[in-house]
């Protein structure tokens, strides 16, 4: 069964045999043939790595994996498909941001428990990070009158 599917999979993958920038858009059914065939190629190629492998955007496996799966929940909240190339270069920037992000906010997180620490309990702010405009906003906190 297992040598079926990974078959029909590479049979039915639609840029296989395509230029990797091609921007063709997969339809549900393609992208449900790439994700459980590229689930199967992956637990076959790569057994040991299973639940412990780290994405790499040059990986083609892993990113047919995201792509596969990333466009099939997008279809599901009705957001629309989008290439393996395009996915490919999301994925790559979300590293990143997410990095970037917890960078900011484990600052911001070490700056208030300074100041709990520290004894001024009075100039805890919550914080908040603006997307749109590059500035962080910092407002004063109601004591809720329950000691911590």
């Amino acid at each position: 069964m297992l040598c079926v599917l990974l078959h029909t999979a590479q049979a039915s993958t639609p840029t296989r045999n395509l230029q990797p920038w091609n921007p063709q858009v997969w339809s549900v059914a393609d992208n449900a043939r790439v994700f459980l065939g590229a689930v199967a190629a992956f637990h076959v190629v790569r057994a040991a790595d299973v639940g412990a492998t780290l994405f790499d955007k040059d990986d083609a496996l892993a990113v047919s994996v995201v792509s596969a799966a990333a466009n099939l929940r997008s279809a599901c909240y009705g957001i629309p498909l989008q290439s393996e190339f395009a996915v490919k270069g999301m994925a790559g920037n979300i590293i990143h941001a997410i990095a970037t992000t917890n960078a900011i906010i484990s600052g911001l997180i070490v700056v208030e428990a300074l100041k709990l620490v520290a004894g001024c309990g009075a100039a805890h702010k919550k914080t908040y990070l603006m997307v749109r405009c590059p500035a962080v906003t910092a407002c004063g906190v109601r004591c809720c009158g329950v000691r911590c």
